[in-house]
């Protein structure tokens, strides 16, 4: 077990994950030696371009890269909006832990994020609790 399946019960979801719905223009970046979760991200350039992901479960974690070329992150959960985070980093940090809810009621849940402001955003990993 990787030093990242915290508990066998939490479902890691890569970014290359059928079920992940990107919306606007976005690419995979594969073998980039900077410590993401399988050495791949997916990312877009663009502000207001959107990934969302539909889970079962009562929880949600959100890992990304941070560093000095991305910015703020808009997090919603079934459609209601809950934070701006921050991706901006002078130093670049892989498998970052940006977002994070539990304690859902336990059912069907949509997590999305949209890209605000930065070069970049990158999705690396997900992390669903049941």
């Amino acid at each position: 077990m990787d030093k990242l399946s915290i508990r066998s019960n939490h479902a890691q979801i890569n970014n290359n994950d059928p079920g992940i719905v990107y919306t606007g223009s976005w690419s995979n970046n594969t073998n980039r030696g900077f410590g993401d979760y399988n050495n791949d991200v997916h990312y877009t350039m663009t502000n207001n371009n959107y990934f969302e992901y539909t889970f079962t479960g009562s929880g949600i974690d959100f890992f990304t890269e941070i560093t000095s070329d991305q910015g703020d992150i808009d997090i919603y959960i079934d459609n209601v909006f809950q934070e701006t985070v921050s991706t901006h980093n002078a130093t670049r940090l892989a498998q970052q832990l940006v977002y994070s809810i539990h304690g859902l009621p336990t059912g069907t849940h949509t997590f999305k994020a949209v890209k605000k402001s930065g070069t970049y955003m990158l999705l690396d990993w997900l992390r669903v609790t049941p």
